[in-house]
């Protein structure tokens, strides 16, 4: 069966552990996933009473799931809050950290560490490169695949490049990307891909039951919904607000005045509408990859 927990709140490609020794899983151990909708608020969720309905297939999902009314992070931050849900310690325990992007395994094993040991088959897709593989993330999982970017910005070379264009930047306007001084580098790649990817995996021909963690991060800054759901969404608006916000290279803040001190109610709720459609999008995407299982 599949048990599906979906927590609201670069590397060089899939990778693979050596094989070791685990034992092996009863018949009857369920598969398990960890599905994360990185950076959700539950305030803009249909299952938690928002108002426009932003996620009719979870809230479908809600109700015949256990739901948790309330829940708390251990940490605003990507990698400790998901180390954290991984090890069941706080970030204080396992050591990493926004200025400490590292976890040591050999302290504090994970769940998919544990569970391989116990027969299972694991496996990790992450949308974000803050999950990259040596951060200490890949512990116990068989395949991690975190390719974010391609794999020519985790050398030397494109170093120096990205760190020449964000000093143009600084001369010149038009090198700058939107807050993101750089071509082909985003850090992050869309669900489509990552849900593929896990799906394959899944249905590879074996046996043994699996464990697969998820990472979704379309929700996150900057806010660029596909037509579709902008069509659905977001409502007529003329102002300079964008979905990158005050990275974007349409703002104009005039000197001396602090970031975010113009916003109207129509900038606010342009923002809304943009993160709106991106949840919409998203649980659209996820229904259909919880469909295909």
């Amino acid at each position: 069966g599949l048990l599906a927990a979906l927590v609201v709140g670069l590397g060089v490609g899939p990778r693979a552990e050596e094989p070791g020794s685990p034992r092996i899983a009863p018949a009857d151990a369920p598969n398990l996933m960890l599905l994360v909708w990185d950076t959700t608020r539950s305030m803009a969720l249909s299952p938690y009473g928002y108002d426009r309905e932003t996620t009719p297939h979870l809230a479908e999902l809600a109700k015949k799931s256990l739901v948790w009314e309330e829940a708390r992070s251990v940490s605003c931050f990507t990698l400790t809050s998901h180390l954290s849900m991984l090890t069941g310690v706080y970030p204080s325990h396992h050591g990493a950290r926004l200025t400490r992007m590292f976890f040591d395994p050999r302290k504090t094993p994970s769940l998919a560490h544990l569970l391989r040991e116990h027969g299972y088959r694991t496996g990790g897709f992450v949308g974000t490169n803050v999950l990259r593989a040596g951060t200490g993330m890949m512990d116990g999982f068989e395949v991690y695949d975190d390719e974010c970017d391609p794999l020519v910005v985790d050398t030397h070379a494109w170093k120096l490049v990205h760190d020449v264009q964000s000093v143009m930047a600084e001369l010149l306007p038009s090198f700058g990307g939107n807050g993101s001084p750089h071509w082909i580098e985003d850090f992050a790649r869309p669900a489509p891909e990552v849900l593929e990817r896990a799906l394959d995996w899944i249905q590879v021909d074996d046996e043994r039951p699996w464990f697969c963690l998820i990472n979704l991060y379309d929700v996150h800054w900057p806010y660029l919904p596909g037509d579709a759901s902008r069509e659905k969404w977001v409502r007529a608006y003329e102002g300079s607000i964008d979905g990158y916000l005050f990275d974007s290279n349409g703002y104009e803040t005039p000197s001396g005045e602090p970031l975010g001190s113009r916003l109207t109610a129509e900038d606010k709720q342009h923002l809304r509408d943009l993160y709106d459609a991106e949840m919409w999008q998203l649980d659209r995407r996820v229904h259909q990859f919880l469909s295909a299982l």
